[in-house]
């Protein structure tokens, strides 16, 4: 996918969602990477290598190390993005609206119950779906 890796791909959508300017450090990344420090090193160190990600010492602490996604990093990942939607809605059209909305509320709930923590910002989708325990008539 645009010549992105996965773990490349999640790097670069965790940095855009940090919101502008898509700047975080290494620590912060690895908390919700689930991988080891390697790991993360090693897609960092690939992301430099294709200019998508630069990275600096903190100035206020010299022992962090901040990454910024770069201008050519967004228009990467917007593609890639846009590309990773159009995959979804495909795999997705197989379900009719009842059955996309009760697999949205599934999914939630999931996650909930793992601890995600999207009980406190819930979907605007699953607010105004359709009680999904109830079949379409």
């Amino acid at each position: 996918m645009h010549g992105l890796q996965p773990g490349e791909f999640d790097v670069l959508a965790t940095l855009r969602r940090s919101g502008d300017p898509f700047r975080m450090t290494v620590a912060q990344l690895l908390e919700g990477a689930m991988v080891t420090s390697g790991a993360i090193t090693n897609r960092l160190n690939r992301l430099t290598d294709k200019g998508l990600i630069e990275r600096e010492i903190d100035p206020l602490d010299r022992r962090s190390v901040i990454v910024t996604l770069t201008p050519k990093g967004r228009v990467v990942l917007d593609g890639a993005l846009s590309d990773h939607v159009d995959n979804e809605r495909f795999l997705l059209a197989a379900l009719n609206p009842f059955e996309q909305d009760q697999l949205a509320r599934l999914l939630r709930q999931l996650l909930i119950g793992l601890g995600d923590g999207w009980e406190d910002t819930p979907p605007k989708l699953l607010t105004e779906a359709p009680d999904a325990s109830v079949p379409p008539a």
